[in-house]
Formats: structure tokens, C-alpha cells, sequence
């Protein structure tokens, strides 16, 4: 660290990549369930991701309703993944805590917010744990369990749910809406108004990518949040063919060719120079962009 700025910084990873090598040795309808132990938080992401993986790999599609049953274990995930992220591990940058662990020891500085603010996020915030345990029952109801949940497999979902489950979850549904638009909404608003130099730290070029999210027919042709680019402030098509692995810092053989995820070889080199991490970076028109489910529409 240098005065007046970060010189240098990585990130590694040294776990999941035993996950990638041992799907190639297990029964494929496995792999849904095995790949979520990347993440206890976002599991059913990885879950959704091998189950259309392996229904591509099969030349198969799942039913509507069990399009729509994933759609929903993995919103509720996602909500309660939004919900954690910004109370639980965000919040208290923000906002004092009672005196007590794990609030303590704290920063020491650039608390903004009037003690009544603070008292407010701070009920919040033990509220968001509530909801967040009442996002992951959704996600138990439709999945078995949580986290790591067995309803999303390739070709549909496990669970067929009746009318008494369908209003339990309409309810809960209900009360998360509540919770999202009368209190995190405007809690995140309030920090953001308070905290506005914070939106000049950091800049870089506005790159962000989506292959979209939640697909409303079982071609995965159209989304709830389709797919899209943004690059230099404009709004882009897709081309899943310009993404390619770079690999030159991570433990793995790196070709001469940057080459397309679907068609590149991942062959392990452990003491590779200038390596530090068993994560690949992968690239958008030979440039870093950032994903994530964030709605892009013309």
C-alpha cells in the first residue's frame, strides 16, 4: 500500500477447481447437485447453470412448469442473497452496531448517519435476518432444503408443489415484497444520498454483461431480464462466441490463442510463474466486464 492510493492487488482461489476436475468421473445428473458446494450462499445458481449445462450436452428441454419451478428456487435464493449482502455483510460499514460482538472492535471513522438513522438500519438489519431465513423456506419448499437444494435437475424440477404450498409461498412472497420496497429500498437509498463521494472512488469504464436471468420459455430464448452489453454507454447484442479465458495468472496451461470456454482444454500447471490463483478470468471482447442478474434493455 502506497500514500495516496493501492499499488498492487489479487485474489485467488485454491478450492473449487477439485470440483471441475471430478465432474468429469461422476454420473452426469449428479453434477447439479455437486456443483452447488462451490457456494452455500448463491448454490442455485451453479445448480440452474449444470442443469441447462447437461440438458444442452442431452439435446433436451425441461416442461414449462418446471422451467418456471427453477425460476423460482433460484429468485428466492437470490433474494435472500441480496438481503444477506446488504444487511448483514454491508450494513454495518455504515452503521454502529450495539457495543457488544460481532459489531466490535469497528472502524473508527466516517460515520455519517444522525443517531436516529443508525437506530433505524440497525432494527433493520435484525429484521433482514428474519426475511432471509424466510426467502431460504421458499427455497426448502421447492427444493428439498437449503442452502444446497435437491429440486433443480437437468430436464426440470423435483418438486411438484399443490395449491396449499402455492398460497404458503404467495404469502411469503408477500411479505417479502414488503420488506424489499418499504425498508431496504429506501434504507440503501438513504446510505447512498449520505455516502454520494463514495460513487467517485474506484471509477472505471462502464463494461457490463448478462446472459440473461430467469428464462420464461424452456429454449431459453427470452428472460424476465434478458440479455444484453453495455460498453461505452451503449446498449449491446450478445456474442457468447467473444468471451475466452485468460489464463496467464491462473494454475492453468495457457495456449497460445486465447480460445472460447466451450472449445479450451483445462489442463492444471500447480507451479506455474506469476500464477496465483486456480480461477480462470474470462473476457468480453478482450475486456473485463462486469455480470451479474442487473436488468440491460434498450
Amino acid at each position: 500500500m502506497l500514500t495516496g492510493g493501492l499499488r498492487n492487488a489479487a485474489s485467488g482461489l485454491f478450492s473449487s477447481v477439485v470440483l471441475s476436475f471430478y465432474f468429469v468421473a461422476v454420473t452426469p445428473g449428479d453434477v447439479p447437485y455437486l456443483a452447488q458446494r462451490i457456494c452455500g450462499i448463491c448454490a442455485a445458481a451453479h445448480a440452474t447453470a449444470a442443469a441447462c449445462a447437461l440438458e444442452d450436452l442431452a439435446g433436451i428441454r425441461p416442461p414449462q412448469n418446471g422451467q418456471i419451478l427453477r425460476n423460482l428456487i433460484l429468485a428466492a435464493e437470490t433474494l435472500q442473497n441480496h438481503i444477506r449482502h446488504f444487511y448483514l455483510l454491508a450494513l454495518p460499514d455504515y452503521v454502529r452496531g450495539p457495543q457488544t460482538r460481532p459489531f466490535t472492535p469497528r472502524y473508527r471513522r466516517d460515520y455519517r448517519l444522525l443517531p436516529e438513522t443508525e437506530v433505524r438500519l440497525m432494527a433493520h438489519y435484525f429484521e433482514a435476518v428474519d426475511f432471509a431465513r424466510i426467502a431460504h423456506e421458499i427455497v426448502a419448499a421447492l427444493g428439498g432444503k437449503a442452502p444446497h437444494q435437491h429440486g433443480i435437475l437437468a430436464g426440470g424440477a423435483s418438486v411438484p408443489p399443490d395449491g396449499a404450498l402455492l398460497l404458503d409461498l404467495k404469502a411469503k412472497l408477500e411479505r417479502l415484497a414488503r420488506f424489499v420496497t418499504e425498508k431496504m429500498l429506501p434504507d440503501a437509498e438513504t446510505i447512498a444520498a449520505t455516502y454520494q463521494d463514495y460513487f467517485e472512488h474506484g471509477q472505471r469504464p462502464l463494461r457490463l454483461l448478462t446472459f440473461g436471468m430467469f428464462p420464461t420459455d424452456p429454449q431459453r430464448t427470452r428472460f424476465c431480464f434478458p440479455n444484453g452489453a453495455v460498453k461505452d454507454n451503449e446498449v449491446q447484442a450478445v456474442e457468447v462466441n467473444a468471451v475466452v479465458e485468460h489464463l496467464r495468472h491462473a494454475y492453468f496451461e495457457a495456449p497460445e490463442n486465447e480460445e472460447v470456454p466451450g472449445r479450451a482444454a483445462t489442463l492444471p500447471q500447480p507451479n506455474k510463474p506469476g500464477a496465483y490463483s486456480w480461477i480462470k478470468a474470462p473476457r468480453y471482447l478482450l475486456e473485463a466486464f462486469e455480470g451479474g442478474p442487473w436488468r440491460v434493455s434498450g
